[in-house]
């Protein structure tokens, strides 16, 4: 038992416990203790309250449903008795004081509760909303840090070629320099790669005097106090969750160390969605490639069509500052743009010359059929409604809806910027090949008309890439 509030009380009895004496036996009885001489019985430290001038004392247990939880001393300055009506008055006090106190500790235990269950069904949508493994950390160890109040926290994860721990990017108190200084060997002593081999937790509020925190981390940031947990799935472990130095100095608890487990076995679920969600990934498009293959060999003009395009999408995109899984979406659909035209005769996509009007009407039904051949197919991403509207323009002149301006899905224009652009400079086009110069300038002229003016300055913005990376160079570009 300490002291945890006083009214009178020098420093020197607040710093020293009283266990024993007339406190333990208020404690194990549960019934109030009445000393008209402080000396007598006292407990551990009668003269310290012989030198305060304390002559009588009382003690008075704090207790709900039978439960005694501290309690309250009561010192006077004079010898003094108290009469029955003051000591059932007394007692009444201490009855509503331990009352209260439980009162404020259940509010602050369900406060606390509130703040966990909510912080478990944030982790879980973002485990439900974010394939992307990067975004879902940075939104975890923000969130955990939050909860947990504390100043740092991060997460090691495994580097199975080099045989260490490496700090991930997602990291909340840690600056550039510290991520890059945490590389850990898993095969030497220290805090991290104990408990990533051990898969035991560990906590200290003592961090200042444990050798081996000080030895990880001494040059990179000061720790007060430190957790670290495993996160394991059910054959292996990824890597380290680690908070450390709470806020306002306080330490950690037995509620923080439960909470801090639970967290980080929502965090090992979100590692193990996202390689997983991975291995799909790389089926699905293993399965995309294949199939588009197919579509480009059918029509040997643009070879690598599907492949540019979605790139060129993924890029436009991008520079739109939409959502990575939107950018997913339009990189997909761009693959799979042209999956319609398996349906279109050869003798029309082979054709070298203009076709006719009948030929013309048959080869823009391919956004349709490729929209009925995914109409059944369970598919990751929904890619339908750009495949069907790609050749759409922004002045509603376009096939096969006529939509015009916004009512076009915004992936649909940009495929349609990223498509035109490549069939122009594409070598092998029965069109004249364009210069990527000479395409852009064609792709500009119809800004407002055939395509959209945002996806355009995204195309101005992204063309010196495109050009780096086809090895040309073009002094014409802007600046």
């Amino acid at each position: 038992l300490t002291f945890r509030i006083s009214l009178g009380l020098s420093q020197a009895v607040r710093g020293r416990l009283l266990a024993a004496g007339a406190t333990e036996l208020a404690m194990a009885t549960g019934e109030a203790v009445w000393l008209e001489h402080a000396g007598a019985g006292a407990g551990s430290s009668p003269e310290l309250l012989q030198q305060e001038g304390i002559a009588s004392m009382t003690v008075l247990p704090l207790k709900t449903k039978n439960k005694v939880s501290g309690v309250m001393h009561l010192y006077a300055k004079q010898q003094m008795g108290f009469t029955p009506e003051e000591q059932n008055l007394l007692k009444t006090l201490s009855n509503q004081a331990a009352t209260a106190i439980e009162n404020a500790r259940l509010f602050a235990e369900t406060k606390r509760k509130a703040q966990e269950l909510l912080a478990l069904y944030e982790v879980a949508q973002v485990i439900g909303d974010m394939p992307n493994l990067n975004l879902a950390l940075t939104q975890i160890v923000e969130r955990v840090s939050e909860v947990l109040n504390v100043e740092k926290c991060w997460y090691l994860f495994y580097d199975r070629e080099h045989r260490t721990l490496n700090a991930h990017p997602a990291a909340v108190g840690l600056d550039e320099d510290q991520i890059e200084g945490l590389r850990l060997p898993v095969d030497e002593p220290g805090v991290s790669a104990g408990v990533f081999r051990s898969a035991r937790p560990m906590f200290t509020n003592s961090a200042d005097e444990e050798p081996q925190v000080q030895q990880e981390f001494r040059g990179l940031f000061t720790l007060r106090n430190l957790m670290a947990v495993a996160l394991r799935g059910k054959e292996e472990t990824w890597g380290v969750l680690l908070a450390a130095n709470k806020r306002e100095g306080q330490p950690f608890d037995g509620n923080d160390v439960r909470l801090f487990k639970t967290l980080a076995s929502e965090v090992a679920i979100v590692i193990q969605n996202a390689n997983l969600y991975d291995q799909l990934r790389r089926s699905y498009y293993s399965m995309v490639r294949m199939i588009t293959d197919i579509v480009d060999e059918r029509e040997p003009y643009y070879p690598g069509h599907s492949e540019r395009v979605a790139r060129y999408a993924a890029d436009l995109a991008r520079e739109l500052e939409l959502k990575a899984d939107e950018v997913e979406r339009i990189r997909m659909a761009g693959w799979l743009h042209d999956l319609g035209k398996i349906g279109i005769s050869e003798t029309i996509l082979m054709k070298s010359g203009n076709l006719s009007a009948d030929e013309a009407m048959l080869m823009q039904q391919h956004p349709s059929i490729g929209v009925q051949i995914l109409e059944n197919v369970e598919f990751p991403w929904d890619v339908k409604e750009l495949i069907l509207h790609h050749h759409e323009t922004f002045n509603g002149r376009g096939y096969p809806a006529g939509l015009a301006g916004e009512a076009i899905p915004l992936g649909a224009r940009i495929i349609a910027v990223a498509d035109t652009f490549d069939i122009l400079t594409s070598k092998q086009s029965q069109l004249e090949v364009k210069t990527p110069e000479e395409a852009r300038q064609i792709l500009l002229a119809g800004n407002g008309t055939g395509f959209d003016p945002r996806v355009l300055s995204a195309l101005q913005a992204c063309f010196p890439a495109w050009l780096k990376q086809a090895g040309k160079q073009d002094s014409t570009i802007p600046t």
